[in-house]
C-alpha cells in the first residue's frame, strides 16, 4: 500500500502538532514534591521597602560614565602618601566650602576603593560624609610629591538617580 506522503510532510505535522500541543510535566510524586509556602498577610500586599541607593555607587556610575569628571581645579593637599582618609578629608574640609559654607562637623558614614581598572589606572579612595552642609562623598588619591593629593568632592544627590 502507497500512500504518497512525502518524508517532508511528517515532519511538518509532527512540528506542527509539538508547537500546538502544551508541554505537560509528568505529576510529581506529593511525597517528593517541593512544598511552597505562601504567608497570609490577609489579602494586603505590601511593597517591599526601597533600598536607598548607594552614595559612593552613584558616584562610581557617574565617573565611569564621564571622561571630563577629573578636570578642575582642586586644593593643595600637602600631605604624606601615608595619610588616612580621614586626614586627608579633614584637610580637604579646611581649605573647602560649599553652598552654605565651610564643614565643621563631618561624620563618615562609608569609605572604599573605587574606580581602579585593569589597564593600570589607580584606584580613588571615595570617602562619604555627613555634616550641616549635607552630604558628599570625596574622592581623594595621592599624586606624588609635586602634586600631593588629588580630591574632588560630589554630591551624589545632584548626580541624579
Amino acid at each position: 500500500m502507497r500512500y504518497g506522503v512525502s518524508l517532508a510532510t511528517v515532519v511538518a505535522a509532527l512540528l506542527l502538532a509539538c508547537q500546538s500541543k502544551p508541554q505537560i510535566s509528568p505529576p510529581e510524586n506529593p511525597d517528593t514534591a517541593p512544598v511552597t509556602v505562601q504567608p497570609d498577610t490577609g489579602g494586603v500586599q505590601e511593597a517591599a521597602p526601597a533600598a536607598a541607593p548607594d552614595p559612593i555607587g552613584k558616584v562610581e556610575a557617574y565617573i565611569s560614565g564621564n571622561l571630563l569628571w577629573t578636570n578642575g581645579l582642586f586644593p593643595r593637599l600637602d600631605l604624606p602618601a601615608s595619610a588616612t582618609p580621614e586626614e586627608v578629608l579633614t584637610a580637604f574640609l579646611a581649605k573647602a566650602s560649599f553652598d552654605k559654607g565651610k564643614v565643621t562637623s563631618p561624620r563618615i558614614v562609608a569609605t572604599r576603593a573605587i574606580g581602579g581598572s585593569s589597564s593600570g589606572t589607580r584606584p580613588y579612595t571615595a570617602v562619604y560624609f555627613e555634616s550641616e552642609q549635607g552630604n558628599r562623598v570625596v574622592l581623594m588619591r595621592y599624586e606624588g610629591n609635586d602634586t600631593g593629593w588629588w580630591t574632588r568632592a560630589l554630591d551624589p544627590e545632584a548626580l541624579g538617580p
